[in-house]
């Protein structure tokens, strides 16, 4: 049974891989508009959206240049009834014949012209039509909600990729760039806001029509309005005006963000060298919506469009980690103002161009205003090693530059690919090269391409000038050592091995299952840097040498034949580092010292992300990496425990149903126990915000395996709050308190809390926070009870929130919530995005999964049901867990009952560790 059940696994990958690398066919090729017609240089737009009306009327006047003679015009639309066309020759003022036909399975609008048009004039297309406003968060998305009594008028835009055709006919890629002249007409009771300032209004008939400046020249999916009854903050700093628009009651929670914004255009304007005012005009709006297309943001040049979760902040009701969320998100909202708006990509093939940048910079820029938040050494962390380095060890995934021709194939290239990747690649880059020649380089580039579009080699270009003019050395040029980084998928581990001449490197890609079945053999061009026990200096990160991919190995000089080293300073380089037992015994015996500054934080998280995802791979013993963990009684860093949880989080998912789970807990209550005796449970006046972030990760933890000092003072607060709901807990605790609270309380109690949430705490976000925490109940029928309620849309909270923290923080969350979806799902398929709520709360539930039958469940699910959003890398975590299950858990028992006396030391959970996730209810049978 173990040998089909891995070999079905195996054909899953294989075929999963198959699809990932068809081959751009005829057909695709009829999504592309041609290149060598007509050029766009100029829209005028006039919309006429109406919130009491499901569509709206539209007229564009279109100025065009003739690249070549022809008969035949292409452009985009989708979802326009077109009922009016005109083809004016501006040299002879003549208006053409014409006759046209809508491809709606490409999303076309051909349009035959009689006379054909002639090479280098110019001419204008004028088009009427009526279009349809959607609910659904694209093109043009209106909303009329009752929020305290108050109704929230808002309708505003989202088209990036491809959503612009939703709105008006236009060139729909973002080579084709134009000035736009927007023209809106609408009730005279809302307020109208776009890219630029506004130019006139004219109020007629009880409406009103607001014209708006030319815009630079920008690709369509850029285009943007808000329409609302919002109001706004604003800052002007000479002739500059930053404003924050959000509804009256969250009006206050504005304040953050309009000082961030600034300090951040400030560091951008800096950095660039080129003024946003250069080519935009005196003004950056920010808005708030409530729900915003799946809850992220939009950076139109000028206008950048936010979730409220993603933009509003107050100290008072929201915790530390939404101030961070807050900061990186408006740096990468404005980044994108160069990098993207204007510096486009000329296909989204090259996406990562836009949104790698803006997700480096979102930590990096954000770094330079708050430094004292570690978001240069938080990116590793978080977005290297938790996202680039995770979905970029499977067989099937993509290079950064793929291919993509179909719209639903370009929203597919938005992945962790083009952002995180992308950024880890650029921050190899700049450590590779030096901040200062890559940051010359980069303002090359802006400079080079500005108002234009760009692709790899255009960037590789302006890099290499840089390191041209600095002097520096490259094995071989920018373009040749990145090729293999951005052509081919995965990443490479390096090997080290201690010889007589110095250390011997090898290295292979990276895959976390089936290595011997991945297509690729890639090796890249790996910077090596190192540090070693006799001069621990962590500081110097650009390579001693270049690892080719030619060589089967290479030699790095050394005299030092004993003491400790360290590989891949600062993790400044996109591989991980695997060494010989020895030297990972000297590391482990160093760090158990307490004292941790000899080794760079970054260095020891990525000893422990390493150790832990090369054990999965059979290329380190799982008893060295779980021994790794053992130092960690003596971290109080930030950055190390990070991939520490998430690794914990990993083992906890997989053992929570087996017999080992007690001992489990034990071991990581031996490793809380130091961690909140530093940290402590209450709040410190002289706290940093990353100690308090920590502090929230330690009670969780501390709380979930059950020791008893954190289950004491949870509990006792809880009840106090019980007693007097006005009681203010501390912000950034609250959720983990109320969680405690809540795990083992019996219907009453639990059933109060949820009244005395929601009827006590007017901020919506801090509501939901809050109401997170009522998912943390043991009692499958309150957890039951709990998702059916989530299911009325007037909720104060969503479905798919309440059943991930189910999932999470219930033992038996995943086979509950699974149950739940099959029982439910006439009403769970009623709810807005609910193919991508059912395939996100698959992936949340894949990570739980132990068993080939469990894997086979949830697929059939999927497929019987047409989740067009099938999501493959869940499918392929779940085929990772199985495997686990089979090739290393007892590997893991072994251990813990190696170690279980170590963690039996008094105070350290004891039979308190087995009450708090051991006393619940399991639902029966296995999903």
């Amino acid at each position: 049974m173990r040998t089909f059940v891995t070999c079905l696994l195996v054909l899953g990958i294989c075929q999963a891989s198959f699809q990932l690398e068809n081959t751009v066919g005829e057909a695709d090729l009829r999504y592309r508009l041609p290149s060598d017609i007509v050029m766009p240089i100029a829209y005028k737009l006039h919309l006429k959206p109406n919130l009491g009306r499901i569509t709206f009327d539209g007229e564009v006047d279109i100025t065009l240049i003739a690249l070549n003679t022809s008969d035949t015009l292409t452009l985009n639309s989708k979802y326009l009834f077109i009922y009016d066309v005109k083809f004016v020759d501006l040299n002879t003022t003549n208006t053409l014949w014409n006759k046209y036909l809508v491809d709606k399975s490409h999303e076309i609008l051909n349009i035959t012209i009689k006379p054909r048009f002639e090479k280098d004039h110019h001419y204008s297309l004028q088009i009427q039509f009526v279009g349809v406003s959607r609910d659904n968060t694209t093109g043009i998305y209106k909303r009329l909600v009752q929020t305290d009594g108050v109704t929230e008028h808002v309708a505003t835009t989202h088209f990036k990729p491809t959503k612009a055709r939703q709105t008006f006919p236009c060139w729909d890629e973002p080579v084709y760039k134009a000035k736009f002249n927007i023209t809106l007409t609408h009730n005279k009771t809302l307020q109208a806001i776009s890219n630029m300032d506004v130019l006139k209004k004219e109020e007629k008939d009880g409406m009103m029509t607001t014209s708006f400046k030319e815009t630079p020249l920008m690709s369509t999916y850029l285009v943007a309005f808000v329409l609302s009854n919002y109001q706004f903050k604003e800052d002007r700093v000479g002739n500059f005006t930053y404003r924050v628009w959000t509804k009256a009651s969250t009006i206050n929670q504005t304040d953050y963000a309009l000082k961030m914004g600034r300090k951040l255009l400030e560091q951008l304007n800096s950095y660039t060298n080129i003024s946003y005012q250069t080519y935009m005009p005196d003004k950056i709006d920010q808005v708030a919506v409530k729900s915003f297309f799946l809850n992220t943001a939009m950076e139109n040049w000028g206008l950048v469009i936010y979730s409220e979760s993603n933009l509003l902040y107050d100290e008072i009701l929201n915790a530390t980690r939404t101030k961070m969320d807050v900061l990186t998100n408006i740096a990468h909202e404005f980044t994108h103002q160069w990098f993207g708006n204007l510096v486009s990509p000329k296909w989204w093939k090259y996406v990562w161009l836009n949104e790698g940048f803006a997700k480096y910079f979102q930590y990096f820029i954000a770094h330079k205003v708050e430094p004292e938040l570690r978001l240069d050494d938080m990116f590793v962390v978080e977005r290297m090693q938790g996202y680039a380095m995770v979905t970029d060890a499977v067989p099937m995934i993509r290079p950064i530059n793929k291919d993509v021709i179909t719209p639903q194939e370009l929203l597919k290239t938005f992945d962790a690919i083009a952002h995180e990747k992308a950024a880890s690649i650029i921050r190899m880059m700049s450590h590779a090269m030096t901040e200062e020649v890559f940051h010359k380089g980069l303002k090359l580039y802006l400079k080079s391409h500005a108002l234009g579009n760009a692709d790899s080699n255009d960037l590789f270009g302006s890099l290499q000038k840089a390191l041209d003019e600095s002097g520096i050395k490259w094995k071989q040029s920018v373009q040749v050592i990145m090729h293999n980084w951005v052509e081919y998928p995965g990443y490479p581990t390096l090997t080290v091995k201690r010889v007589d001449e110095g250390y011997q490197l090898t290295q292979e890609r990276f895959l976390i299952v089936f290595s011997k079945f991945h297509k690729y053999r890639t090796k890249w061009w790996i910077p090596i840097t190192y540090v070693q026990e006799s001069d621990p200096n962590f500081t110097n990160t650009t390579p001693v040498d270049w690892f080719s991919p030619d060589d089967e190995s290479y030699t790095v000089p050394s005299k030092e034949k004993t003491g400790w080293f360290v590989f891949n300073t600062q993790q400044a380089g996109y591989y991980r580092v695997n060494y010989e037992i020895e030297n990972w015994k000297l590391l482990i015996k160093e760090l158990n010292k307490g004292n941790n500054t000899k080794i760079h934080p970054v260095n020891r998280a990525q000893m422990i992300d390493d150790a832990f995802n090369l054990a999965r791979t059979e290329s380190l013993n799982y008893t060295l990496a779980l021994n790794v963990t053992l130092y960690l009684t003596h971290e109080t860093d930030y950055i190390p425990w990070q991939p520490a949880f998430r690794h914990l989080g990993f083992l906890q998912n997989l053992l929570r149903t087996s017999n080992k789970y007690y001992t489990f807990k034990r071991y990581v209550a031996y490793l809380m126990k130091a961690l909140t005796k530093n940290v402590g449970y209450e709040p410190k006046a002289n706290d940093s915000d990353l100690v308090k972030m920590l502090r929230v990760d330690a009670m969780r933890w501390a709380c979930e395996v059950g020791i008893e000092d954190c289950t004491s003072y949870a509990e006792k607060t809880y009840q106090e709050w019980l007693k007097n709901p006005q009681m203010k807990l501390d912000v950034n605790l609250k959720t983990e308190i109320l969680c405690a609270g809540v795990r083992n309380a019996n219907e009453s109690a639990w059933t109060d809390t949820l009244g005395y949430i929601t009827a006590s705490t007017t901020d919506e976000d801090d509501r939901k926070n809050q109401l997170v925490a009522l998912a943390c109940s043991n009692s499958s029928h309150i957890l039951t009870k709990y998702l059916n309620l989530t299911l009325d849309s007037n909720y104060p909270i969503d479905f798919k929130t309440v059943a991930k923290n189910v999932v999470s923080r219930y033992p038996a969350g995943s086979q509950l919530v699974f149950n739940f979806l099959l029982k439910e799902y006439e009403r769970i398929e009623k709810l807005p995005n609910s193919k991508i709520v059912i395939a996100e709360l698959a992936e949340a539930i894949s990570e739980t999964i132990t068993s080939g039958q469990q894997h086979f469940n949830l697929n059939a699910f999927l497929l019987d049901r047409r989740v067009e959003e099938l999501p493959e890398f869940a499918m392929a975590k779940a085929i990772k867990n199985v495997i686990w299950i089979q090739n290393y858990k007892s590997t893991v028992d072994e251990w813990l009952d190696a170690n279980s006396n170590l963690f039996d030391s008094p105070d350290n959970g004891g039979d308190s560790a087995s009450s708090s996730y051991l006393r619940f209810d399991r639902t029966k049978g296995e999903f």
